[in-house]
């Protein structure tokens, strides 16, 4: 393995690191819970604290309707240096069910290479590895700065839905202003297979509710005689995938932007098993869009799930009747090019096509949707990041996608720029469960891709600039 200055740096002062990132964790910031608004606030506090110390000039926190983000800049020395912007979280989940946690969850401690405790990896450990890097970066070469302008952005409300977010990006575009996105709230294969993260998919979802008769009736006196919401409710989710589990709502596929030959390539590169996979999902069988691997469904192919059906009677024995009301929670997850308006229009068209005569249908939609986020393999911005993992890693890089949603498509919308991701969580870390870990010397070498993607940026996106 090369011995670089950067790595020598990050491994003389891992126990600094460590015990800064302890005392953060110990902060309970679950911005879920009013009770703990305070202890959110308190981890601003202490994440802007640890900005300063490290050399930031402006730091700052910025309070919202609901939890506080935190703001910190470093002005390149060149003035034609690209500007990033870097996006993390430093709000955790609740932590129930607590019982399960084999050490509490807010005394966090290192057992082996695991640091285990809430926020871990989701999302203070990967932020903290930011402020290392950077510090290696500068004690390595010198420099007074580094050699991009640096813009961190670290909202407190992530585990919450981003209630905020979208809002405070637009009130502060000015202060935000950049070329590209980092996203460090994301993870990796696995550690012996380092990966880059190249897209989130966007999300959109919705309550069904039919009402039929408008009190329960007698099935022996009017069963078969008046339409049933319960029927209504089980024809309609039924039809909203044909026997190839293809969507069936008009219109659903038709911007969704398609797979590459190279990019079904590199997704089957990836070491692959499938009987791991349903391990880990507990299931017995993998089930999907006809033609598409377990991945590309995942990854890239936009899905509806039916989360909850609930109506009529549910208690024990039997108690025979027509219902007057069914209910249904149904969810959209979407890829590049699709838009969550285009689709809650679409599925209000399929709910008023598909009720029949006698029940009255309503469809509560949670929001506008989250829109999803891709960047192409050839951006020179995603390449400077495999770049910079690979110098860290000592390998080859390859590719992932993210099946979830998160705000990343906000990023890339509001601020006009490229969104990447660099982070080195892995799928074992447990983030929302009891027991969340990180392996801590994929921190550390976290902060050494991060020191090297600061000069890949700087040498990527000025040559860019000037050709």
């Amino acid at each position: 393995m090369p011995d670089t200055a950067v790595r020598r740096y990050v491994q003389e002062h891992q126990q600094g690191f460590l015990d800064r990132l302890v005392e953060w964790l110990r902060i309970p910031s679950i911005s879920a819970d009013p009770d703990r608004s305070g202890d959110v606030q308190r981890s601003a506090a202490r994440l802007a604290d640890a900005f300063g110390k490290v050399g930031f000039p402006t730091v700052e926190i910025w309070q919202t309707p609901g939890a506080p983000a935190v703001f910190a800049e470093w002005q390149a020395d060149e003035a034609d240096a690209p500007a990033i912007v870097v996006y993390g979280h430093h709000d955790v989940q609740p932590v129930d069910p607590e019982e399960l946690w084999q050490t509490p969850p807010f005394e966090p401690q290192l057992r082996g290479e695991n640091l285990v405790g809430r926020g871990a990896a989701d999302d203070k450990g990967q932020v903290a590895f930011h402020l290392l890097g950077i510090e290696a970066l500068l004690a390595t070469t010198g420099r007074s700065a580094p050699p991009v302008t640096l813009r961190f952005l670290v909202e407190g409300e992530e585990e919450s839905g981003s209630p905020n977010f979208r809002g405070l990006l637009e009130q502060r575009r000015d202060r935000l202003s950049c070329e590209v996105v980092v996203v460090s709230d994301t993870g990796m294969w696995g550690r012996e297979t380092p990966t880059v993260c190249t897209s989130m998919r966007g999300m959109i979802d919705c309550q069904i509710d039919l009402h039929g008769p408008d009190s329960d009736l007698h099935s022996g006196s009017y069963g078969g005689s008046v339409p049933n919401p319960l029927h209504a409710m089980a024809a309609l989710l039924a039809g909203l995938h044909d026997d190839d589990a293809h969507v069936t709502l008009p219109g659903f596929y038709d911007s969704v932007r398609e797979l590459s030959e190279r990019e079904r390539e590199l997704i089957a590169r990836l070491p692959y098993d499938e009987s791991e996979w349903l391990r880990n999902a507990e299931s017995r069988a993998t089930f999907g869009e006809a033609g598409f691997s377990t991945l590309e469904r995942v990854w890239a192919r936009p899905t509806c799930e039916i989360h909850g059906v609930w109506g009529g009677y549910t208690g024990p024995g039997h108690k025979t009747i027509v219902p007057t009301d069914a209910h249904a929670k149904v969810s959209f997850r979407l890829v590049a090019d699709q838009e969550p308006l285009d689709v809650k229009k679409q599925m209000d068209a399929y709910v008023a096509s598909a009720t029949p005569a006698g029940i009255e249908a309503k469809v509560e939609w949670f929001g506008d949707g989250v829109r999803p986020c891709l960047t192409p393999l050839d951006d020179p911005a995603l390449q400077a990041t495999a770049r910079a993992m690979s110098r860290a890693f000592d390998q080859e890089i390859l590719y992932t996608r993210e099946g979830g949603s998160g705000p990343e498509a906000d990023l890339a919308d509001v601020l006009a720029a490229p969104v990447v991701f660099l982070g080195v969580g892995l799928p074992g870390d447990r983030i929302h469960a009891p027991n969340e870990r990180v392996v801590f010397p994929l921190l550390l070498t976290g902060a050494e891709a991060a020191a090297y993607l600061w000069e890949e940026l700087a040498d990527t996106l000025g040559a860019s600039s000037t050709a």
